[in-house]
């Protein structure tokens, strides 16, 4: 039986997100508490209570023991086809987000046409160049770029153990094939939080990899850095979904608690954070000239994800030194 039974909202936030989301769910909780309105919630951000939540996504049996709102970063086990056919066919999530105008990213088929996930916000993934360290080689200018033999073993991708990022995975994998992702693995050196990325990407050791795919709210905080270039791929800036599940059948409390959290407040606080929002309340400046790249729905309901990223994990990893 899961320990978030009954709870309202489960938020496994991205690490940048979580403290200011937090503080301001508990001021719009405190705030129903005056009014009579109690709701469990239960925000955190440690990796560990990820993992460990998705494999319990496995054994859910019962509606009853999901929570009324998940929010999660990644095309994890929310998507496979075992919880899609348990929980998402039957019709028991459904988006109740309805904005006045189109999306931000309407042009991308970001939201879920089928309305059962919630496509509020995103984390983007960019290349951050340290052009000290490229060994004569051009700056890439695209993520295709990184299949160039010339970038042998000079990139880091998020990962870490056996965990490599998924999306940077199916992306490669959807549009180059297995030969992509043999290319792919020969040129990254290693898999790194983001926070390990920066420190290296500004290090005086010419050991460190010159090339980093890192989230933009990571590497914009190198865009003035001496030898350092943060490029915003010309194929678009890799977007790693940030959804949000919520039961059709709940209270009018925990609605309003999820219409609160894809609302403009909770959007301008990511906008600022460097998570464009999908609201279209939410100016998201920048972000409007730059191109993305999303995995799209097709891709996402034609294959099994799961099956997917061991295949493609397990052929990666082959080729790893």
């Amino acid at each position: 039986m899961s320990e978030f039974k009954n709870c309202n909202l489960l938020a496994l936030m991205p690490c940048p997100l979580k403290v200011p989301f937090e503080r301001l769910i508990t001021t719009y909780l405190r705030k129903k508490e005056r009014e009579g309105v109690y709701l469990d919630c239960t925000i955190v951000a440690n990796a560990n209570t990820h993992l460990s939540f998705y494999e319990e996504i496995d054994n859910f049996q019962d509606i009853k023991e999901i929570p009324d709102i998940i929010i999660s970063p990644g095309l994890n086990n929310l998507f496979y086809h075992d919880f899609y056919d348990k929980f998402i066919r039957p019709g028991y999530f459904r988006n109740p987000i309805k904005y006045d105008f189109e999306d931000n990213f309407v042009e991308i088929g970001y939201q879920d046409s089928r309305n059962n996930y919630t496509m509020f916000t995103m984390n983007l993934l960019v290349l951050v160049v340290n052009t000290a360290r490229l060994k004569g080689a051009r700056v890439p200018l695209k993520f295709a770029d990184l299949l160039a033999d010339n970038y042998y073993q000079n990139v880091a991708i998020r990962g870490r153990d056996e965990f490599i990022c998924e999306t940077v995975l199916l992306n490669f994998y959807k549009e180059y094939g297995l030969a992509g992702i043999k290319k792919l693995s020969y040129n990254v050196r290693e898999g790194l939080h983001p926070s390990q990325m920066v420190k290296k990407a500004k290090s005086n050791s010419e050991e460190d990899e010159a090339i980093y795919v890192m989230p933009y709210f990571f590497a914009r905080t190198l865009i003035n850095h001496k030898k350092i270039e943060v490029i915003w791929p010309e194929d678009g800036a890799l977007i790693n979904a940030i959804s949000m599940l919520v039961k059709k059948d709940i209270t009018l409390e925990v609605k309003e608690l999820a219409r609160y959290i894809a609302g403009p407040e909770l959007g301008n606080l990511f906008a600022r954070a460097a998570f464009p929002v999908a609201n279209p309340a939410v100016e998201i400046n920048v972000y409007k000239k730059n191109k993305f790249k999303w995995l799209g729905w097709d891709f996402i309901r034609q294959n099994d994800l799961r099956k997917v990223m061991e295949e493609i994990t397990a052929y990666y990893l082959s080729f790893q030194n």
